[in-house]
């Protein structure tokens, strides 16, 4: 379960890092 627990914590963060990176890329792309 706490195995369970840490692969879906890293999910998440992977998740949230991938979203804030797209969130920033179109951010500069409005800029233009």
């Amino acid at each position: 379960m706490f195995i369970l627990g840490m692969i879906a914590g890293a999910a998440v963060a992977f998740a949230v890092q991938a979203f804030f990176h797209q969130y920033k890329l179109v951010d500069r792309n409005k800029d233009k």
